[in-house]
């Protein structure tokens, strides 16, 4: 195996990887779930992987595809934000993780059930700074820039 989609298609544990809607010390104009770095602490019920992830359970059939999004090092905790460029409201976000492929180490968020079409990676304050296109009933693999 050498990627996350690979380890993917062939594991069968969960991935610690989440979604969720939280409070924030800074304003928001509207309610959304959106990313942003949580270097250590996890919200209530939330278990933060003790070390590298083996395995990442994905969700997709017709109209429901996932993404992994490669990162670099320095961004494992940090929690990537995509929204769909038609409902930039319905927003999420899920943690750049350590996984185990192959022999070695990959970081990646992995975004397990998303409905096709066209996404838009954010940066802080909402502003698009990557597309990326979503096909249902497949695994797109693309690399946080």
């Amino acid at each position: 195996m050498n990627s996350v989609a690979e380890a993917a298609e062939s594991a069968g544990g969960g991935s610690g990887d989440h979604t969720h809607d939280h409070d924030h010390p800074h304003p928001h104009p509207v309610p959304h779930i959106h990313a942003h770095p949580h270097r250590v602490a996890v919200g209530p019920g939330e278990v933060r992987p003790a070390g590298p992830t083996q395995g990442v359970v994905v969700d997709i059939g017709d109209g429901i595809g996932a993404l992994v999004l490669y990162a670099d090092a320095d961004r494992e905790w940090m929690e990537p934000e995509i929204q769909p460029i038609e409902d930039p409201s319905a927003r999420q976000h899920v943690w750049v993780l350590a996984r185990i492929v192959g022999s070695g180490i990959v970081y990646a968020a992995v975004f397990p059930s998303l409905p096709e079409g066209r996404y838009g990676l954010c940066a802080p304050g909402g502003v698009t700074t990557q597309e990326i296109e979503i096909v249902g009933g497949a695994v797109t693999e693309e690399r946080w820039l």
